[in-house]
């Protein structure tokens, strides 16, 4: 189950939530909200015999912005509930998967319905691996580890 989780929770940098700016905090703060019709969460998991893909729905986030306009904190609730599959064609095949996912072998969406990430730091960095270092705690199942990533992060506006 693990590699599973890390790759769906490393792929935020790359799945790109849509935010919009809400209103101005404290020393010209501002927080993004995410936009959660513009927005998913890509996965993929891998197993000896290959490599399935597929998407799950943000339920809500917010991007802390400092006063220079950076990142710097934020969270996000992953809908687990509304995980898909992209990569099998067979409606069957594709529905067994996705069932699994959900059953409590692997996500127990049934009793844990979200998982949530908290942005403790972000740290810009020098790297071919992506612009900043994000460090955070996702929690699914209701137990919370430390979680780690490379992301690009550019802002517009």
């Amino acid at each position: 189950m693990k590699p599973l989780i890390t790759t769906l929770i490393a792929l935020t940098a790359f799945a790109g939530p849509a935010f919009a700016a809400k209103g101005k905090a404290k020393a010209k703060a501002e927080t993004a909200v995410v936009d959660t019709d513009a927005s998913y969460l890509g996965w993929e998991g891998s197993k000896i015999t290959g490599k399935h893909n597929g998407k799950v729905k943000l339920s809500k986030g917010t991007l802390e912005l400092n006063a220079d306009h950076q990142v710097s904190g934020g969270e996000f609730t992953v809908n687990l509930d509304s995980m898909t599959n992209d990569d099998l064609t067979d409606a069957t095949y594709n529905k067994k998967l996705v069932d699994h996912l959900k059953s409590d072998d692997f996500f127990d969406v049934a009793k844990h319905p979200n998982a949530v990430y908290k942005i403790r730091s972000v740290k810009a960095k020098a790297s071919d691996k992506g612009t900043h270092e994000v460090s955070g705690d996702l929690t699914m199942r209701g137990i919370t580890k430390p979680l780690n990533f490379p992301a690009t992060i550019t802002t517009e506006g």
